[in-house]
C-alpha cells in the first residue's frame, strides 16, 4: 500500500482586492488553510464570486496572496524566482479551466504535448504519451483535428489530457464542466476521474455543483472568505 504524502499546503492565505468604489478593499480570502495529500480529491464549493477561482490561482502559483504561504511537496513556492516558479509549475501542476484555452492553430495532439515540449522533452516521446492520453479519453481518432473542428466536450477532454501531460502530482480544476451540457458533463467528469485515478494524481476541484463535489474525498465550502469543512445533508 502506497503511503499518502502531502502534495500541497496553503497556510493562512489572505487576499484582498480594491473595492469597486475605490474606497477600501474587499477581503476575498481570510487566513485560509488547506492541505491536500497524494491521490486525494478535494472539492471546494461556494457561491459565484466568493473567491474559489482566486484560491485556485494562489494554489497554482498564478497569483500571490497579501500574506500567507503555499507549499508544493513541502517547498515554499515563494522561494523561487518567477522563471523557476514557472518551470516548477509546468512540471508539478496541471490546470483545467471552464474554458479549455486550446491553441487554435495546433492540432489536438499538439495541444496535449505542448507542456512537454516546454519542459524540453523530444517531440517523438511527447507525442507518444499524448496519443496514449487521447486514446484513454476516446479521442485518438480526433488527434489531428484542430480545436475549431471539435465539439465543446471534445475540446475539454483534450484540455484534460494536456493537464496530465507532464505527469503532475496535482490537478487544479476550475469548474471543468461549467460550460458543457448535461450529457457531456457526465462523460467529461467520468473520464477526468478515471484518468486522475490511473495517473495517481491529487486534485482540487472547484465547483458550484454539490452533486459533483459529493464524488470527492473531502469537501469544503468557501464562505465569506473562510474555508469550512462541508458535509452534504440528505
Amino acid at each position: 500500500m502506497t503511503l499518502s504524502r502531502e502534495i500541497i499546503r496553503a497556510e493562512k492565505i489572505h487576499k484582498t482586492y480594491p473595492s469597486r468604489s475605490g474606497k477600501g478593499v474587499l477581503e476575498v480570502l481570510k487566513n485560509v488553510d488547506l492541505t491536500v495529500h497524494s491521490s486525494q480529491i478535494t472539492a471546494v464549493i461556494g457561491s459565484s464570486g466568493c473567491g474559489k477561482s482566486t484560491l485556485l490561482h494562489l494554489l497554482g502559483g498564478l497569483d500571490r496572496p497579501d500574506s500567507g504561504s503555499v507549499y508544493w511537496d513541502g517547498q515554499s513556492i515563494y522561494d523561487w524566482d518567477p522563471d523557476k516558479l514557472a518551470e516548477e509549475r509546468n512540471r508539478r501542476v496541471g490546470f483545467i479551466f471552464q474554458f479549455h484555452h486550446l491553441l487554435p492553430e495546433f492540432t489536438a495532439v499538439e495541444n496535449v504535448y505542448m507542456p512537454a515540449l516546454i519542459a524540453g522533452q523530444p517531440v517523438e516521446k511527447a507525442e507518444e504519451r499524448a496519443m496514449q492520453l487521447l486514446d484513454q479519453v476516446g479521442m485518438a481518432d480526433r488527434s489531428q483535428h484542430r480545436p475549431s473542428q471539435l465539439s465543446g466536450g471534445e475540446q475539454q477532454r483534450v484540455a484534460i489530457c494536456r493537464a496530465l501531460m507532464n505527469k503532475p502530482g496535482l490537478l487544479l480544476a476550475d469548474e471543468p464542466t461549467g460550460n458543457l451540457d448535461e450529457e457531456n458533463t457526465e462523460l467529461v467528469l467520468s473520464q477526468l476521474f478515471d484518468l486522475r485515478k490511473s495517473e495517481q494524481v491529487a486534485m482540487v476541484l472547484i465547483t458550484h455543483e454539490k452533486e459533483i463535489a459529493s464524488r470527492c474525498n473531502t469537501m469544503y465550502e468557501l464562505k465569506q472568505g473562510a474555508l469550512h469543512p462541508y458535509t452534504l445533508v440528505n
